[in-house]
């Protein structure tokens, strides 16, 4: 018998995968729950872009908490956030550690 082994499309987790570390060896940490865990853990963290004009709550909370740790929020509009994301799930928020 020959049969072939049926191929799979890659998957599209496995490349946002490789985007989040390829992110993290950036410095950029993106989206809400990433980066209230970083400020959480007390990472260092320099600045802190948020989405220009949003009045999520989640957001307002991580602006306070991440300018309480000393870390400068920029807002941005929302394309900048495109640009510099390499998840393209940011919603709305990317941080970008300090170099150790």
């Amino acid at each position: 018998m020959n049969e072939q082994k049926k191929q799979h499309p890659p998957r599209e987790n496995a490349s946002r995968r490789r985007d989040s570390r390829e992110a993290e060896a950036d410095g950029l940490i993106e989206g809400r729950n990433a980066v209230i865990e970083a400020l959480r853990a007390g990472a260092a963290i320099d600045k802190i872009y948020i989405a220009k004009g949003e009045t999520d709550a989640a957001l307002g909370h991580i602006a306070a908490k991440a300018r309480e740790a000393g870390a400068v929020v920029v807002d941005v509009d929302r394309r900048k956030l495109d640009y510099m994301s390499h998840t393209h799930a940011h919603q709305g928020v990317i941080a970008v550690s300090a170099v150790r």
